[in-house]
């Protein structure tokens, strides 16, 4: 974690000391470099835990996924947003019109640092950001030097088009096999660091939104077996997707609102607690869910409040409570029993 903490400032436009020696030396192969280093550092610890548990026990407990949040953000690729901002200039971008940029993002999600060539169709910082996601994806799995973690086999067009032609029910890397959520905290920093997606300079800020999907649609792809489902139940992930999407659940319209409420319907499928439900029905406090009382510290009353429940909540809530397969409508979830001696 200290050489992580090393690289603050690495992945800004202008680096800072140290770093900025670096790219003055060789300012070509800068980003091969510090993504090499990253990959290496990911490598290490993951390695590292799954070799000997009482590693994964003291990251977990002493270190925390918090502290790997961060540090990353540190590193310049992002900026300190812990909240998805559903702006209104945002909301107009469709699937049809980024389907070029998903594909980009998709390219650099499978790049090999080893052939030494990177994309060059896709801005500096998206290009970290994009290759972070890779590095956390493979330490959520613990893929590293296993030959599932080899994603260079599929192709980034076949993989994108069925999310570009509106089919939100496929998922990212259809063709490979279920794997098991090893670490959920990995998964977790991926939802923490999806609102912290920015762009920098010039670039077209609309670059940021489509990263910002492409993340969920990694999040996404995460969730499909009932396993993971029941994995990240446990992890409370249920609870911090209402945190980080707030005022994307509010609106009716937005890129990110199809993958973010596949994941609400799978994890409610295993476990989803009263107070979460509540919180998700009483997102823009419709109806009257506002207290007659004032109480110290409540928010202040909008214009909208108090109105129906949005339609596309309903739908949601409705899908949530609909079986997906007619054969799970008796069978209960999934559920490993801990069939150790201390277990059951």
């Amino acid at each position: 974690m200290s050489l992580l903490l090393n690289l603050e400032g690495a992945l800004n436009d202008d680096p800072k000391a140290p770093w900025d020696q670096v790219k003055a030396a060789d300012p070509a192969s800068y980003a091969l470099i510090v993504l090499d280093f990253l990959h290496l550092l990911f490598k290490v610890l993951t390695i590292s835990m799954r070799f000997e548990p009482a590693n994964a026990k003291q990251f977990f407990s002493e270190v925390r996924y918090d502290s790997l949040t961060v540090s990353l953000k540190l590193t310049g690729a992002f900026e300190d947003v812990e909240t998805i901002e559903a702006k209104a200039d945002t909301r107009q971008v469709t699937l049809e019109s980024c389907r070029d940029w998903l594909t980009a993002c998709h390219r650099v999600f499978q790049v090999h640092l080893d052939d030494r060539v990177i994309p060059t169709d896709i801005p500096h910082r998206m290009l970290y950001v994009c290759y972070i996601l890779r590095l956390l994806f493979n330490m959520a799995l613990d893929n590293y030097e296993k030959p599932s973690g080899d994603l260079s086999k599929c192709s980034a067009s076949e993989e994108i088009s069925p999310l570009i032609n509106g089919n939100h029910n496929r998922t990212l890397f259809p063709n490979a096999p279920d794997s098991i959520i090893v670490h959920p905290g990995a998964v977790m920093c991926i939802l923490d660091l999806l609102p912290a997606i920015v762009v920098s300079g010039n670039d077209d800020p609309v670059w940021a939104l489509v990263v910002q999907l492409y993340a969920a649609e990694v999040l996404k792809s995460l969730v499909r077996s009932e396993r993971n489902q029941q994995v990240m139940c446990d992890a409370g992930l249920p609870r911090r997707l209402f945190v980080v999407g707030n005022s994307l659940l509010k609106t009716d319209v937005h890129l990110l609102l199809p993958p973010f409420y596949y994941i609400l319907e799978r994890l409610s499928n295993n476990s989803m607690q009263p107070r979460e439900l509540r919180y998700f029905l009483r997102l823009d406090k419709p109806l009257c869910c506002r207290n007659l009382e004032e109480r110290p510290g409540e928010e202040p009353m909008v214009e909208n409040e108090g109105g129906p429940v949005p339609l596309t909540r309903v739908k949601a809530l409705v899908s949530m409570m609909t079986p997906r397969d007619y054969r799970v409508g008796a069978a209960p979830p999934f559920i490993e029993f801990d069939m150790s001696v201390e277990g059951f």
